[in-house]
């Protein structure tokens, strides 16, 4: 299938799925008169829980205007629907700073061939964030759920049902709770069965982010319900917002988890 999804208001980004079961991506990004391909990316998932990003190119009379950093953000976004931990990438020496301002790191890892460098990207501190907002803007696709014989929860006798409570401080703040989102949304198919989630924002502009945030995790975890509060609460007072949250939908052998985003 053919996915379109907007960039901007001067171009779209093609991605071109092979088909199932094959591990192939391929994005083109068409020029603003749609005759030309102004840069593509090629990227493959032949190892678990890994992506390798094969190919990048940008048409030279393009370069310097943001296109090869859109393509290695849409690679991401591709490693994080395949629930993927890392990105690597093998690149001659001269892009190695071009791809360290994209977030990846040196690997120990020895590269394929002389004047290479290899490089890692591990999805997180802000990645699942960028990646929710995206999928809440609907410029992203959600999360696929984890892949048959990944490692799941243990069978147990009724529900693990989450209560969590968060104070979106800051920057930082935002960024640790769309990880930790990430993480419990890769737990099971659709995340947990039960997420009752009490928050706050310690500014316009976080509590507005934070929405968006919440908006892409519910497209990856269907039973999460969250309480936005005015203003910051105890732990006590949390509890009893998600308490009010749950409702009715508690069963006798449910079990119930409560913490705050840095405990859990």
């Amino acid at each position: 299938p053919l996915g379109r999804r907007a960039l901007s208001g001067h171009g779209s980004l093609l991605c071109q799925g092979a088909p199932a079961g094959a591990r192939l991506a391929l994005a083109l990004l068409p020029g603003a008169a749609r005759r030309a391909v102004a840069g593509y990316c090629l990227v493959r998932a032949d190892v678990p829980c890994a992506l390798r990003l094969d190919e990048i190119a940008v048409a030279e009379e393009l370069r310097h205007r943001g296109i090869g950093r859109r393509l290695t953000e849409w690679a991401v976004d591709a490693g994080l629907a395949e629930s993927c931990s890392v990105l690597a990438v093998s690149c001659p020496e001269d892009l190695v700073g071009f791809f360290q301002r994209q977030g990846l790191t040196p690997s120990e890892e020895r590269a394929p061939r002389e004047g290479f460098k290899r490089l890692q990207l591990w999805p997180s501190h802000g990645a699942s964030l960028r990646h929710f907002e995206r999928t809440a803007a609907g410029s992203c696709e959600p999360r696929r759920p984890f892949r048959e014989g990944t490692l799941g929860p243990p069978e147990a006798p009724g529900r693990l049902v989450c209560f969590l409570a968060s104070h979106v401080a800051s920057e930082e703040r935002l960024e640790r709770f769309a990880d930790l989102l990430a993480s419990v949304a890769a737990q099971e198919p659709q995340g947990p069965p039960a997420l009752y989630l009490s928050w706050s924002a310690g500014s316009p502009q976080l509590r507005s982010r934070t929405r968006a945030l919440l908006r892409g995790a519910s497209a990856e975890m269907p039973a999460l319900k969250a309480g936005e509060q005015e203003e910051p609460l105890s732990q006590f007072q949390h509890f009893a917002a998600c308490l009010g949250l749950a409702d009715d939908e508690l069963a006798e052998d449910d079990w119930v988890l409560f913490s705050d985003d840095d405990d859990l």
